[in-house]
């Protein structure tokens, strides 16, 4: 009885209609709609994203510095939202034509804009 009994179990746990594995082409069809509904969903993100991007950089008042150096006659003007950038480019300028005792940073005059 108990052989008759493992031999029924096996032979009803390795019958291929009692799995019921689904088919290639059911499997594709459920693949595909899943990759459908992450695209959805990365493509939402991506688009909310973009919009906070946007906002931020659009209410944002970013400052621009306004530098300059007089050296003798000559005044040099440099502008940029960045004032290391902005001080640099207004003492490269003067160093341009004057030896660079005349051009030194402590020199350089910045204002902000908003």
């Amino acid at each position: 009885m108990k052989n008759i009994t493992i031999l029924t179990l096996l032979i009803v746990l390795s019958n291929p209609v009692a799995h019921a594995a689904p088919s290639d082409s059911q499997r594709i069809t459920e693949l595909e709609h899943r990759v459908a509904e992450l695209t959805e969903q990365v493509n939402r993100l991506l688009a909310d994203r973009w919009d906070d991007r946007h906002d931020y950089h659009r209410n944002r008042n970013y400052p621009v510095y306004s530098c300059s150096l007089t050296a003798f006659t000559e005044t040099y003007r440099a502008q940029s939202s960045n004032r290391g950038k902005a001080r640099l480019d207004v003492a490269n300028q003067c160093r341009a034509k004057h030896n660079a005792m005349f051009c030194e940073e402590k020199a350089v005059t910045c204002e902000t804009y908003q």
